[in-house]
C-alpha cells in the first residue's frame, strides 16, 4: 500500500483523474475523513468536497504504480501547495 495526498480544484479534473484511475490494474482509494470512496467510479468521487486534501491510497502489489503516480503528479504537486 502506498499513499499520496491530493486536491482536486474542479469537476473536470475529477473526471480526468477517474479516467486515468480506470486505466490501472490495480485498487485505487481516495479517502476524505472517515469517507472512503472508489477512484474509479465517476459518480462516487463527485461526493468529495474539493479544495480539500484526499488520501489516495493504492495497492502497488498488484503492478508498479510510477507511470500512475507520474500521471497524477499535478494533484499532488496542488496538495503540496495548500497551506
Amino acid at each position: 500500500m502506498k499513499e499520496y495526498t491530493a486536491l482536486f480544484r474542479s469537476a473536470k479534473e475529477i473526471g480526468d483523474f477517474v479516467s486515468i484511475a480506470n486505466r490501472q490494474p490495480f485498487p485505487i482509494l481516495i479517502l476524505e475523513g472517515d469517507n472512503v470512496f472508489d477512484a474509479k467510479s465517476i459518480l462516487g468521487l463527485f461526493d468529495v468536497h474539493l479544495n480539500t486534501l484526499l488520501t489516495v491510497r493504492i495497492d502497488d502489489a498488484y503492478a508498479d504504480p510510477q507511470p500512475f503516480i507520474t500521471a497524477i503528479q499535478p494533484y499532488i504537486d496542488a496538495a503540496r501547495h495548500v497551506g
